[in-house]
């Protein structure tokens, strides 16, 4: 099979893992947060940990987005105004420098609700007195603020949509568009470095912070004596679904990155894998609240309709059976005195 024959079955692979994120992963994930906001002044929901899900919900929904982009121009589907091909244009530097943006709160956010757990499982005296509602809200500003300054640089570069070529087995010439990009090798190189930065604290977090909770939890009595902790604990588990994807995600990129050195052109084969893995990355979250809370698995889309679902069959089952009872007693009633009648006749013609 041709090179050509691959690049379109791959991209068909993108389209349908997208239809899927859009038609199902994206209602789901808008309807968790709605929950979570709708009971924001109850616990748990009122704890630090949902804010930052809150917070970091928004930049997985954007963030995800705004790679559809990306993924349209892998798809040969471009808007007319980041056209033409090659050429730096404003559209392309907003997106990219958007793009920027949500991936750095993102990062900063995935690393900052693992943080929330390790000091609440550690040091609950401290969580209870200094993660306050006001530090909570603080930190999650100034992540948004850094992640803004630190995409800023990015409107005074050239970005561009890139057409490249890939030769195919049989030597073929297949050429694919990209982006958007940056023009400059250079600045790539150094947001690319950033990037690394960010994907090495979160490994860091995932080894050194999940390892010490796990031993902790171990050791921990969650009987009803402790029941604000197991809270916490539970809480935990919801993060389970993210350390996965994290520890998944930083071994996708350090792999692509060392085969992209050994093997030059690979990174152009394997862009779909990109886009493949942005799905899993920014649409996984809702997951962990789904497995670990009953209530919200019970309350969100689509799930409470097959819940209200149920309850409408055993309901109507109900009615039907109460219904089949008054019936049955009716008759009975009506045969009594229908008999009582026919004794009395008799007993007169006697």
């Amino acid at each position: 099979m041709s090179s050509q024959f691959w690049l379109d079955a791959f991209s068909v692979v993108t389209k349908v893992v997208t239809a899927f994120s859009i038609v199902f992963s994206t209602p789901l994930y808008v309807s968790v947060m709605y929950f979570i906001i709708k009971r924001k002044h109850k616990m748990p929901y009122s704890s630090s940990f949902y804010s930052i899900f809150l917070a970091l919900g928004v930049a997985d929904l954007v963030s995800y987005y705004l790679y559809i982009f990306k993924k349209g121009s892998y798809w040969n589907w471009i808007l007319p105004f980041f056209l033409p091909t090659n050429t730096p244009n404003l559209p392309a530097t907003i997106l990219y420098f958007l793009i920027w943006l949500f991936a750095f709160a993102q990062f900063q956010l995935n690393i900052l609700i693992s943080l929330n757990r390790f000091v609440s499982i550690l040091m609950p005296d401290i969580y209870v007195k200094a993660w306050t509602t006001e530090f909570n809200r603080f930190i999650i500003l100034l992540i948004y603020g850094d992640a803004a300054m630190g995409a800023l640089p990015i409107l005074w570069q050239k970005c561009i949509f890139s057409v490249i070529s890939i030769t195919g087995e049989g030597g073929e010439n297949i050429t694919k568009i990209t982006g958007p990009v940056f023009q400059s090798p250079y600045i790539r190189d150094v947001y690319n470095t950033a990037w690394k930065v960010h994907i090495y604290l979160i490994l860091l977090t995932c080894v050194v912070c999940y390892t010490i909770m796990f031993w902790k939890i171990r050791r921990l009595d969650l009987r009803d004596r402790n029941k604000k902790m197991a809270v916490e604990v539970r809480m935990f588990y919801t993060l389970l679904v993210l350390l996965i994807a994290n520890v998944f995600y930083t071994i996708y990129f350090l792999t692509r990155d060392t085969l992209e050195h050994i093997f030059l052109d690979s990174g152009k084969y394997s862009e779909w894998s990109l886009y493949l893995l942005g799905d899993i990355y920014n649409m996984h979250n809702p997951y962990g609240l789904l497995i670990t809370s009953r209530e919200i698995s019970r309350s969100v889309f689509p799930f409470k309709y097959f819940r209200w679902g149920k309850k409408k069959v055993a309901t109507v089952a109900i009615v039907k059976s109460n219904n089949n009872c008054l019936t049955g007693q009716i008759n009975t009633s009506s045969k009594n005195s229908s008999n009582s009648g026919n004794e009395k006749v008799t007993s007169n013609n006697l």
